[in-house]
């Protein structure tokens, strides 16, 4: 039983470090958006940040949903070992909510249960002088922590299939995110042309961004003025 035992602690707790994962993640994924200036890359940078916290909080809820969600307990009867059945009425012992502040009345409640139930249990414990009754509620036991095991390793299982898709999907996105990135900047430091003609005068304009920060609206302009015509001409307004 210890070895079993030993061994659900251990898948336990690397499920639990997806959730440590899951919070860094989710925390770092709305943390970061704060700590960017320039509008064109905070833009660029929210999908993946916004995908690694949806990722987080869909591991997490699926870590909430994992966690005591044992459908066979109903059918134990492992009364020798375990709260549920050992003791006479396991539900009388169930605290109130608002006893996080202060007990009152629930604290007498408590006491008159453990009063009442102690015979109960005294009792029933002598039926373990059977040698048989106390191997029986032994192999029940030792039967119920390999489904529990085997119920922690299915779960690993899912969190860590879960957890890789959600790096998957940051790491496609944060690529995709560098592309369109690298893309929006070419796009606004690229040279724009534009040729007007107002009368007998042509006006050849080129002017680009000369940084891809839309804080930075300084504008690159390079004009070329031309008469089409004999007689002097003045620029348009």
């Amino acid at each position: 039983m210890a070895a079993v035992a030993e061994r659900i602690h251990y898948a336990e707790g690397r499920r639990t470090n997806f959730t440590v994962v899951a919070g860094a993640l989710l925390a770092g994924g709305i943390a970061v958006l704060t700590f960017i200036i320039d509008r064109q890359l905070a833009r660029i940078i929210t999908y993946p940040a916004v995908a690694a916290a949806i990722a987080s909080i869909v591991l997490l809820v699926v870590y909430a949903r994992q966690t005591n969600r044992y459908p066979w307990t109903d059918a134990t009867r492992t009364w020798k070992w375990f709260y549920r059945d050992a003791l006479p009425n396991q539900a009388q012992f169930d605290p109130k909510w608002w006893t996080i502040l202060w007990f009152g009345s629930e604290r007498e409640r408590l006491k008159a249960a453990y009063a009442e139930q102690l015979p109960m249990f005294r009792a029933r414990l002598g039926d373990l002088k059977d040698a048989a009754n106390s191997f029986d509620q032994d192999v029940q036991q030792l039967y119920v922590l390999h489904i529990n095991e085997k119920f922690k390793n299915v779960h690993l299982s899912q969190l860590r299939s879960l957890f890789q898709i959600g790096v998957w999907a940051i790491v496609a996105l944060v690529l995709l995110a560098v592309i369109v990135g690298a893309w929006a900047d070419r796009q606004r430091l690229a040279e724009h042309r534009l040729t007007e003609t107002y009368g007998d005068l042509r006006l050849q304009v080129a002017w680009r961004f000369i940084s891809v920060s839309e804080e930075d609206q300084t504008v690159l302009v390079q004009v070329a003025a031309q008469n089409l015509g004999q007689n002097p001409v003045a620029a348009p307004s």
